[in-house]
């Protein structure tokens, strides 16, 4: 899957990028959010960014991805911030709170494709199970475990 990923702390998006390149993920990184406007594009699978992206707030950038109408990834904010402080949470599909985990980073990742078709999952009425769109099977994701089963 490739995986756009934009987080403006170079630690913590070189040691982020690591870890989902040995999944066997391709990262495109980006240090801000004008680095993630230019190198969005539908080859991307999946959007991560911090929160806190600057100059441009990451609601106002997503705002401007969304405009496009070719540009649907699903997206996975990463954040510091307690639940109560975060703003327009509704235009995330995830949100992973900071310090991140592994096996959470894993659950969000599995959580937005399909592992037999790539094909794009909604959530079902349960959290931990998803349906793909395409190939209309039901997924349900251990982030515990770090598992995914049919």
């Amino acid at each position: 899957m490739k995986i756009l990923l934009a987080e403006d702390d170079d630690l913590g998006r070189q040691s982020l990028a690591r870890i989902l390149r040995k999944m066997g993920h391709i990262i495109c990184e980006a240090k801000n959010s004008h680095d993630l406007l230019r190198q969005v594009d539908e080859s991307i699978d999946l959007i991560m960014l911090d929160l806190k992206l600057s100059p441009i707030d990451s609601s106002t950038v997503i705002e401007q991805v969304r405009q496009n109408q070719d540009l649907r990834q699903p997206i996975i904010a990463m954040t510091g911030l307690s639940p109560g402080e975060i703003k327009k949470a509704e235009l995330f599909d995830k949100i992973l709170f900071k310090p991140l985990k592994v096996e959470s980073v894993v659950a969000a990742i599995l959580s937005m494709h399909c592992p037999s078709c790539c094909g794009v999952l909604k959530t079902t009425i349960n959290k931990n199970e998803y349906m793909c769109e395409d190939c209309n099977v039901k997924w349900q994701i251990s982030a515990e475990k770090n598992e995914v089963t049919t």
